[in-house]
């Protein structure tokens, strides 16, 4: 009541003075039409930055997005143009169809669907696709067109023929409409020129048109088409880079890395070396060039790129796992190998990943026990890998083979063909302990037909079939099996002697064509591709093979040092 009073007095001293302003309606007018243009650039912006975001997007980016949106018919019309431009078809297919779908149907997205569907050797299904749009369309003159261009494709033509007919401009169409971007496209642009590493795809496929004699932003378009997945087109890309700025070392390791990834495994390696004489202690480079040289078969020469890693980069992971695995495949730095992964357990005490590699050169050195309880552990942190079964039955079967251990090795075994079927070394292993437990010869028989059938050049297999047939009484079969086995084993000791005259550089051309076939005999077609190629480039000049593999080491030894250890001289 007080307080209602108090109120009441304050109200009737209110004078002319103190009473409330009078309102301006202008002014209220123009702070409405404020809060809606504010409102409204809230909304441009919330509908435009998708769009840029989609234009500047690298295909993985897409498919990210068009998983969490399936019905978004744009995006996914969008992602199917760019898996085109990768040559991903069936891929694209179901993007281009998830597209029609969710109601993105123009006359460009049936035309693509149907020439990705015969890209992708379904010719019936891309004709159909056509007349299906068609009836729905009956009268879009490109899918009329499409349709006409088709008839004069011969009946016959080869996968893939009809594709060019039915979509002469491919997804060009698809992406010219989809990827306009808004109105905030250079915003986006002045960001990625700003930070070129973080630029967006369009953003560098723009910049290098304009600027092709620049070797950084050629450098980006190549990694950007690398990303989308388009390897053949950010090689040559790549190359040009290179060309252009021959001193650059990332240069150099951006196209190596390429080359690496698409198997050209020669080229990348010169690639790593060219980038290690610019820049000797550059990690990137010695990793990469110790993989490619392990993947040519230069193990000493992995073993000095590695060891000089871990010099560079005591703690990198990869470095010690590449030393170790170099330094087992010389065969006979088993040691050093066992040394440099305790390096990598001591880094990495939950990476079991190495520990089949690791325990295969703890067996080599007579350490078992050990080697099995690696194998246990990789078992139990990775149930589903095959290798890892398959050593740890081969261990239990060769060291203290009891009753128990052994028909746990056959249940190991039986585990790895099981998550890897049809692997030939696996079922040899299997017939093996079938044979020795003389049981279930046919099942011992099966498996070393497989292993053949997959793998026609394993002495081990013929030899073992031969004394399986022999204990079943099938000597004829027998001899047959011993016959391959001597025949493969000859062939082996006539390569290595070949071979022994190739590092001698004495080789002929004679021999050399001998061992293009021996390689091919016994089944090491890439070596016999490499003789080939050999064969050819020295047609004019024979010692051509000779001066390059021994500018080659040269330059390995100017990179890396020139002194070698004897584990290294192999």
């Amino acid at each position: 009541m007080v307080i209602t009073a108090l109120l009441l007095d304050a109200s009737a001293k209110v004078t002319p003075r103190n009473s409330p302003k009078k309102r301006h309606p202008l002014r209220a007018a123009l702070f409405c039409v404020l809060l809606l243009v504010l409102a409204g650039t809230i909304y441009s912006w919330q509908t435009a930055w998708p769009e840029t975001v989609r234009r500047e997007a690298y295909l993985p980016e897409l498919e990210t997005m068009a998983r969490a949106f399936p019905y978004d018919g744009r995006l996914q019309a969008l992602v199917g143009a760019r898996q085109l431009e990768a040559g991903d078809y069936p891929t694209a297919v179901e993007s281009l169809r998830q597209a029609i779908a969710a109601g993105e149907d123009g006359p460009f997205v049936w035309l693509n669907l149907a020439a990705a569907l015969d890209a992708n050797g379904e010719r019936p299904r891309a004709l159909a696709n056509l007349r299906l749009a068609l009836g729905k369309q009956p009268q879009d003159p490109q899918l009329r067109a499409a349709l006409e261009r088709t008839g004069h494709v011969p009946v016959g033509a080869p996968t893939g023929a009809l594709a060019p007919a039915i979509s002469p401009d491919g997804p060009r169409p698809i992406l010219a409409e989809l990827t306009q971007g808004s109105f905030l496209n250079g915003l986006s642009s002045w960001w990625g020129h700003a930070h070129p590493n973080d630029s967006g795809f369009t953003t560098r496929q723009l910049w290098a048109q304009s600027e092709p004699k620049n070797a950084l932003v050629q450098q980006l378009w190549g990694q950007a088409l690398q990303i989308n997945e388009r390897p053949q087109e950010a090689l040559t890309v790549l190359r040009g880079a290179v060309a252009l700025a021959p001193r650059s070392v990332e240069g150099h390791l951006s196209l190596a890395v390429l080359q690496e990834q698409t198997a050209q495994i020669t080229a990348a390696s010169l690639e790593y070396l060219a980038a290690l004489r610019l820049q000797r202690d550059n990690l990137s480079a010695l990793l990469g060039f110790g993989r490619t040289s392990l993947s040519a078969g230069h193990a000493g020469h992995a073993v000095r790129a590695f060891n000089l890693a871990t010099q560079i980069a005591p703690n990198s992971i990869e470095a010690w796992k590449g030393l170790g695995r170099a330094t087992q495949l010389t065969g006979t730095g088993y040691d050093q190998s066992v040394a440099a992964y305790q390096k990598v357990a001591q880094l990495a005490p939950d990476d079991t990943d190495f520990f089949n590699d690791y325990a295969v050169s703890l067996d080599k050195i007579s350490r078992q026990a050990q080697a099995e309880a690696l194998l246990r552990r990789r078992v139990a942190a990775a149930p589903q890998d095959a290798l890892s079964r398959h050593l740890l039955g081969r261990a239990l079967m060769n060291f203290n083979p009891t009753p128990a251990r052994v028909a746990e090795a056959e249940a190991q075994t039986r585990t790895a063909l099981k998550l890897n079927p049809g692997n030939p070394t696996s079922s040899i292993q299997l017939a093996q302990l079938l044979f020795q437990e003389n049981k279930a010869p046919a099942e011992t028989i099966e498996l070393l037909k497989n292993a053949i059938g997959h793998d026609p050049f394993n002495r081990n297999s013929f030899l073992l079939l031969a004394r399986v047939y022999r204990q079943n009484g099938q000597n004829d079969l027998a001899d047959q099996s011993d016959s391959k086995a001597t025949q493969l084993f000859e062939n082996q000791q006539k390569i290595l002697k070949l071979v022994d005259v190739e590092h001698n550089g004495q080789v002929s051309r004679s021999q050399r064509a001998q061992l293009v076939r021996l390689y091919e005999l016994t089944g090491q077609n890439s070596k016999a591709r490499q003789q080939r190629t050999v064969l050819a480039l020295t047609q004019k000049d024979p010692r051509l093979a000779e001066r390059v593999e021994n500018s080659y080491n040269t330059s390995v030894d100017q990179v890396l040092g020139a002194a070698r250890t004897p584990l290294e001289n192999e």
